[in-house]
Parts: structure tokens; sequence; C-alpha cells
């Protein structure tokens, strides 16, 4: 199930940044920027409520389930075998350390216990 939530999350986003995308305007376009404004919204409120019909429509029908089941098993075959490969493992691990190295300096340091 949390397959299906990540491959309509990763849908979604992909929606929500073409909506991001959009032309600049300027000052004198204040009613296109209004239009662009209002569009954009029903345009992320529009992606959300296809996002939950796709994963009703997934959980109700058993062929579309069957399908997505077969589709994340082949991805999950496609990454594994990526991730085998010597270039992709260095940049996992560039990847690892550059997490670890981010969470120790997010992480505060242990306060001592003043001696009373």
């Amino acid at each position: 199930m949390k397959n299906i939530l990540l491959v309509m999350i990763l849908c979604c986003a992909a929606v929500f940044a073409v909506a991001v995308v959009k032309a600049e305007t300027t000052k004198d376009d204040s009613a296109k920027t209004d239009k662009i404004r209002e569009l954009e919204e029903q345009d992320k409120k529009l992606a959300a409520e296809m996002f939950k019909a796709r994963v009703e429509l997934i959980k109700k029908d058993p062929a579309l389930l069957k399908l997505h089941k077969q589709i994340i098993a082949l991805h999950k075959e496609l990454e594994l075998k990526i991730d085998s490969k010597k270039e992709m493992r260095i940049l996992l691990s560039r990847a690892a350390d550059i997490s670890k190295e981010l969470e120790e300096l997010k992480t505060p340091p242990p306060q001592e216990k003043s001696k009373q």
C-alpha cells in the first residue's frame, strides 16, 4: 500500500512541479496574474483530486491492483540492478556520507549535566 502512495505522490509532485514553473508576469498584467493564480490553484486541486481517484481506483479494481503490484515489483528489480552497478554504489555511498554529515550537524550536541 505504501508503494501505491509513493507512486501516486510522485505523479502528483510532477503535476505540481509543472504548475510551479509557470511564466512570470508583470505589474501591468494584474488581471492576467489573477487568472494565472486562479488556474494554478485549480490545477493543484485537480491534481490532488486525481491522485485520490487513482488511489481509490487501484484499491477497488483487482486488475489495476495486480498491474500496480507488477509495476512496483519491476521497479524494485530495476532499482536493485541499478544499485548493484559500480558507479551507482559510489554515488549511493557519497549520498550516505552527506546524509550522515547533515544529520550530525542538525543534531544538537548533548548537554553536560552541571555539577552542583
